[in-house]
């Protein structure tokens, strides 16, 4: 094949048509996310969207430039802005890193602290996570894969497992992002390379998988170190780097395959590309050898992948072959996602069809009720039932990922007025933002496919492809709003190629003079309107200590009537609080319980007698003076103490978790010790600006430089460059 495609072939533009017009729907249900987003006050609404459809437009005109830019440096300057760039996203992950006491929570909690168990122990039926170990088999290898990194903790005298599995998850990501670079390097050169670099460093999804050890972040290397390998292989006629390459790719397709099944998807594209170049073909092209070659190294690879993937299943059997009799069938998923908005939240929802029926069925006997049910929906939703239904599906998998992935790292002790504002609704602003960017590249790539790929690496495909086989997956799979996260390098490298392809005439517009005058006041008034909704007066409430993230099934944990037992936690905390809420329960009036704090000095900070009449919701709610700690991670004690012997007792939870505790600090129940920590929120909850006069300024003149760097920057210079070079 030629190094340029230059032109496409009839199935793959109704693939780009067809992604166009996903992509399309896709940046409809951005708009429509972004119409529900609140900056400090309801009222704002309007502004708020209007604002953010203003700075989407002003970001990708300045992201154009800067990688008209980009493209005019010399070979030297290209390597500087890499490393510059690979520098950023460094500094950026370690100061989270130091802000955030990040806990693990959901699926990830419980894969960690199972991969910990089996360390040292095999699992039984009285094990804490019983219930989803039958539940999810989908699981079964990440346990595995973290009991090796607990093996390999041990080995190296490692005691923090969260900071360790941090930096286990943070090289994931960055190998991630190196082998997106190497990527687009291998087909574009390196100054396309720092276009879609630039992006990855930008991007709010990178830095917060980090911090979610699963299989969304362990995924990302292996979904592009696929790639590379199929970009490398495509062109590769050496026997020996052939049978190299094909080796790599089956270790990479049997860890993707069993980390995250969407990590296969670019062997799927590949595959098809190949069908493409075959029918392409002139007769005496497909008679030639090498072709045969070919087809024998995809069946070696093909057999070394199955053989690896069984001995896998075998491993597997090993350890939890006793309950996969229980696991939720395939089916369950495909059910799931064949009705209401496709998500879990609408599974249960009543349309007609008997779950009943699954109670005590076999794994074998629940899939064939699961069938029955999918061709139920699908006949009940009818033509226009299953557009509304892949809508939705388009948009709570690709229009949303930000707010799912900052839930999954909600937990633990923040610091900073600033990580507030970036975890909440301002945070989820700019990745809206970022979002749209992204999406509205792609439907760019997609648009002007014509120009793209006469000018381009005819592998280009292998990505768009991709995408476009991960979006038909998710029409028919359940459907969460993290579930692209995985894809963020891929969804990037097309976005880049879009954006820096783009037609000339939004340059052209951009710089007219009546549209800089508008744009100019226009961001002006923005900038000032912005400034005045995050200085607006508000109620607020900030996170100092979250323990009530994961409850799934909590363990109880009874105050008895013997005096001699006090139940004591401890806790470290940097910022002012004034709120504590803690988790309890009465089955009967109770006696008086004393609340009591302490500082690390033991000076008596607060105390408050309670009984069975001051849980409301669930929660008994401790409101004190504004508590300063008088240093970073000050340490404090909570004691619960029941002052008579007589009447029923309170009940207060802890997560019942092996080696992962909530927050940091020590439960205690006389002389017994809990693993996790009491189920709590340390808070504080005062009145004032939004965001901080100085940080609220400093935003809003980085919007305002950006607006008009966005249309005052004169292209020409810079075009012409581009077009001598």
């Amino acid at each position: 094949m030629n190094k340029q495609a230059k032109k496409l072939s009839i199935p793959e533009k109704i693939i780009l048509f067809l992604m166009s017009a996903m992509t399309a729907v896709i940046i409809c249900g951005i708009f429509w996310n972004m119409s529900s987003n609140t900056i400090a006050d309801k009222k704002y609404k309007i502004v708020v969207f209007v604002a953010a459809l203003f700075f989407t437009l002003c970001f990708c005109l300045l992201i154009r430039k800067w990688f008209c830019l980009v493209e005019t440096l010399p070979e030297k300057w290209q390597k500087i802005v890499s490393v510059v760039l690979f520098l950023i996203q460094l500094l950026i992950s370690v100061w989270l890193f130091v802000s955030i006491d990040f806990r693990p929570n959901t699926d990830s909690l419980t894969d960690i602290d199972l991969g910990w168990f089996l360390k040292n122990n095999v699992i039984d039926d009285n094990n804490y996570h019983i219930k989803w170990i039958k539940m999810y088999p989908n699981n079964y290898f990440l346990i595995l894969l973290f009991k090796q990194f607990a093996i390999m903790a041990d080995h190296l005298g490692i005691t923090d497992i969260m900071s360790y599995l941090w930096v286990i998850n943070y090289l994931h990501m960055f190998a991630g992002m190196l082998l997106s670079f190497l990527c687009v390097v291998e087909i574009a050169g390196h100054a396309m390379a720092n276009k879609a670099l630039s992006l990855m460093v930008l991007n709010p999804l990178y830095y917060y998988l980090s911090f979610w050890v699963y299989s969304s972040s362990i995924s990302v290397p292996l979904l592009m170190g696929i790639c590379y390998v199929l970009l490398k292989l495509y062109r590769e006629d050496g026997l020996l780097k052939k049978g190299l390459l094909c080796v790599i790719l089956a270790a990479l397709l049997i860890l993707g395959f069993h980390v995250r099944l969407t990590a296969v998807f670019p062997v799927i594209a590949y595959l098809v590309i190949r069908i493409f170049d075959f029918f392409s073909m002139d007769k005496s092209e497909r008679r030639e050898q090498k072709y045969l070659i070919r087809m024998a190294f995809a069946l070696g690879v093909m057999i070394v992948a199955f053989a690896g993937i069984k001995a896998i299943n075998i491993r597997v059997a090993d350890n939890f072959g006793p309950y996969q009799e229980y696991n939720l069938p395939t089916a369950r998923w495909l059910y799931v996602g064949s009705k209401g908005d496709g998500s879990i939240k609408t599974e249960y929802e009543d349309n007609g069809f008997d779950y009943s029926r699954l109670y005590g069925k076999s794994k074998e006997e629940k899939s064939g009720i699961y069938i029955e049910g999918i061709i139920y929906n699908y006949k009940k939703l009818g033509i226009k039932g299953l557009a509304k239904l892949w809508a939705n599906k388009l948009r709570i998998t690709f229009s949303d990922g930000f707010p799912s992935v900052v839930s999954r790292t909600y937990s633990g002790a923040y610091s900073g007025r600033i990580f507030e504002f970036l975890r909440g609704d301002g945070g989820e602003f700019f990745a809206y933002i970022y979002r749209l960017i992204t999406v509205i590249g792609i439907l760019l790539c997609t648009l002007c496919c014509s120009r793209i790929w006469s000018g381009f690496d005819r592998r280009l495909s292998l990505f768009t492809i991709t995408l476009f086989g991960e979006m038909l997956f998710y029409l028919i799979w359940e459907v969460k709003g993290d579930y692209s996260d995985s894809l963020l390098f891929l969804m990037v490298i097309i976005a880049a190629v879009g954006i820096s392809n783009a037609p000339d005439t939004f340059d052209k517009v951009a710089e007219n003079r009546i549209v800089r005058v508008a744009a100019g006041i226009l961001a002006i008034v923005m900038c000032i309107a912005f400034f005045v909704i995050l200085t607006t007066e508000v109620k607020y409430t900030h996170n100092r200590i979250n323990g009530n993230t994961y409850d799934r099934s909590d363990d109880h944990i009874s105050i008895e009537v013997d005096n001699n037992e006090t139940l004591r936690q401890t806790f470290a905390c940097s910022d002012t609080f004034n709120k504590i809420t803690i988790n309890a329960d009465a089955g009967e009036e109770t006696y008086d319980y004393l609340i009591s704090m302490y500082n690390e000095e033991g000076e008596l900070l607060y105390s408050k007698t309670v009984n069975a009449g001051d849980i409301k919701k669930g929660t008994i709610r401790i409101n004190t003076d504004d508590i300063v700690p008088g240093k970073k991670n000050c340490k404090y004690v909570l004691e619960i103490v029941k002052t008579g012997e007589e009447s029923g007792n309170l009940t207060f939870f802890t997560g019942d978790n092996y080696y992962i505790d909530s927050y940091a600090g020590e439960l205690t129940k006389g002389d017994i010790e809990f693993v996790d920590d009491l189920s709590m929120k340390v808070e504080y909850a005062g009145r004032g600006s939004y965001v901080p006069f100085a940080i609220a300024l400093a935003i809003c003149f980085i919007l305002l430089f950006a607006c008009f760097a966005a249309f005052s920057i004169d292209l020409k210079l810079i075009f012409q460059k581009r077009r001598i070079k």
